[in-house]
């Protein structure tokens, strides 16, 4: 008898097609964390993600100067971390357009998020 250490993704159901992405950058103003692709829409299921001082945060469908922004600015004051589950209700790019989070500031940030192209 073999025992099987891992568990398989299922062939359909909610989990079929999860992708995730690290989240690593450094950059005042947009910061692509998933690139688009044409025709597809982004939709993000969790989002974690830790700065290492105070910045502005927005999330935005594509880049910012096409002003499509998904969430409203999140002002953080001094070492922040934010958490986002949207399993219930899940944020999403337009199609064609890549995920974006916006930050007022040069600083570290950092974490993960899972995503499936839709």
């Amino acid at each position: 008898m073999s025992v099987s250490l891992f568990v398989s993704q299922p062939q359909k159901g909610p989990l079929l097609g999860i992708e995730n992405e690290i989240l690593n950058f450094s950059s005042v103003g947009d910061n692509v964390v998933i690139a688009a692709v044409p025709g597809r829409k982004i939709r993000i299921h969790k989002l974690f993600i830790v700065g290492a001082s105070s910045s502005n945060i927005r999330f935005w469908s594509g880049v910012s100067t096409e002003n499509v922004p998904k969430s409203g600015l999140m002002p953080f004051r001094g070492n922040f971390g934010l958490a986002f589950d949207g399993e219930e209700f899940p944020l999403e790019t337009d199609s064609g357009k890549a995920f974006v989070i916006s930050s007022s500031n040069g600083i570290q940030c950092g974490g993960w998020v899972t995503y499936k192209l839709i």
